[in-house]
């Protein structure tokens, strides 16, 4: 679904890797999680998409909006026609669980042990973990402060990754610099920059106010951690309103 983040990354993110983009605020975070969710999906992959801010039933409205290119005001009008294409991704054998907690309201523990419930119990094994997103989880330390708790957060996040063999992307938010950035860097990022040193690709997703009336964007490879294809940037198609972040060129 995001051919340009699977080129850069050599065919996709690898087991045991934690995977970031950055971008200004509203500029399409969780939407670059739903996509990346999607093409999960196509590929048989179970997907375990952890949320700290949109509802379950956003996210899934999403998630088939991206899937049938039919706005999520309009899915029971066209149920037919999006209930053939959903019906569709579902025989390949992937699996979706949508987990919600409340902003702040889980860590990497509450997580792991979700985890390990859905095996051990409902029988359901991640192939990939998208967290929505590591700014509002909650830290280990009580004691420390939200901004002081990014780093560590993207540390144990990354353990987790090994841990459990999977590749995890989440999202961060750009500071205020970057939304007026031509291109962006690491240190653009809100909060802890350790963030982007834990990291082994970030990647960030800018618009400006002329791309954004004619549906385009630029995605920014900003850092690998084997160095290769660093610093490329790939022109997007970007429909909020069908969830579509897409390759294009123009």
């Amino acid at each position: 679904m995001l051919h340009p983040v699977d080129v850069a990354l050599g065919g996709g993110a690898e087991n045991g890797t934690l995977n970031i983009l950055f971008a200004p605020r509203k500029m399409g975070k969780s939407i670059f999680l739903i996509n990346v969710c999607v093409g999960a999906l196509y590929q048989r992959k179970n997907v375990l998409f952890v949320s700290l801010e949109l509802g379950k039933d956003q996210i899934e409205q999403r998630v088939y909006t991206r899937i049938t290119g039919i706005p999520d005001y309009s899915l029971f009008k066209e149920k037919d026609t999006a209930s053939g294409r959903i019906k569709r991704v579902k025989s390949f054998g992937g699996q979706l669980v949508i987990k919600k907690y409340p902003t702040m309201g889980a860590s990497i523990n509450t997580i792991k042990h979700y985890m390990d419930y859905l095996w051990q119990v409902q029988g359901f094994r991640a192939d990939i973990l998208l967290l929505d997103y590591i700014d509002i989880l909650a830290p280990i330390d009580k004691h420390a402060l939200r901004w002081q708790s990014q780093g560590p957060n993207s540390e144990y996040l990354r353990g987790l990754a090994d841990e459990y063999h999977i590749p995890v992307w989440t999202v961060t938010q750009g500071n205020a610099l970057a939304e007026k950035k031509e291109a962006s860097e690491g240190t653009d990022m809100k909060g802890d920059t350790v963030k982007a040193e834990t990291a082994d690709s970030v990647f960030s997703l800018l618009q400006s106010p002329e791309e954004a009336e004619v549906d385009k964007a630029r995605l920014y490879c900003n850092y690998l951690r084997n160095g290769a294809g660093m610093h490329g940037v790939s022109n997007m198609r970007f429909v909020k309103e069908k969830m579509l972040l897409t390759e294009c060129k123009f």
